[in-house]
């Protein structure tokens, strides 16, 4: 199975690597909640051109890898934002077809960004959701990032799930050390650490 994700990871990204101009790994780390001690890795790519690519798994579902592209529109003057629609595929322990989009606004030393996805389950042990990871923060030193975030998360035909905490950032060169308390006030409260290293070229 790891060996086609790779092959499959390496024709989906390759054209996108060859003409890269920035990316990042990501790693997280879930304690406590529903994906107690769960480990998930991210690999984004764009190049000059603003098209897209990322290969992540364990986050659309435990032991499922997801392979997503599209084309990021960006612009820059007063405020700094980029928006980027998103198609891809998730396989493993589920089987689906993603739509989404990322998007994220800067102003000075405050901040803005979105993650959200409408999953298709290609199987009938899962079922159709929506799910969005969102942030609010403030930057007051170069290295120090604070701020509030939110996932939500609606399946179909079920209760929505909100999701609400804190979050906590330091940057030391290229590398991000995130964390976040969601359910904060809760006794299903859980934490997610992470180490991102972001590159230009």
């Amino acid at each position: 199975m790891r060996s086609s994700f790779l092959m499959i990871l390496f024709l989906w990204i390759g054209p996108i690597l060859h003409a890269q101009s920035e990316g990042g790994i990501e790693q997280y780390h879930y304690f406590g909640g529903n994906g107690a001690n769960s480990i998930v890795p991210v690999i984004h790519l764009q190049s000059k051109r603003g098209w897209y690519g990322e290969a992540r798994y364990n986050y659309d579902e435990i032991n499922t890898f997801s392979l997503l592209g599209g084309k990021t529109f960006s612009g820059y003057n007063k405020l700094n934002w980029s928006i980027t629609p998103l198609l891809g595929i998730s396989f493993g322990e589920m089987n689906g077809y993603i739509t989404g989009v990322n998007f994220s606004i800067e102003k000075n030393k405050y901040f803005f960004n979105t993650q959200s996805q409408y999953t298709i389950a290609a199987t009938s042990n899962y079922t159709n959701y929506f799910f969005t990871w969102s942030e609010w923060g403030y930057q007051p030193l170069k290295w120090l990032y604070g701020g509030f975030t939110i996932q939500y998360t609606q399946v179909v035909n079920e209760a929505a799930l909100v999701e609400p905490g804190l979050l906590l950032g330091i940057t030391i060169h290229k590398l991000t050390f995130p964390m976040y308390i969601f359910n904060t006030l809760s006794n299903n409260r859980f934490l997610v650490l992470g180490v991102n290293w972001e590159w230009t070229r």
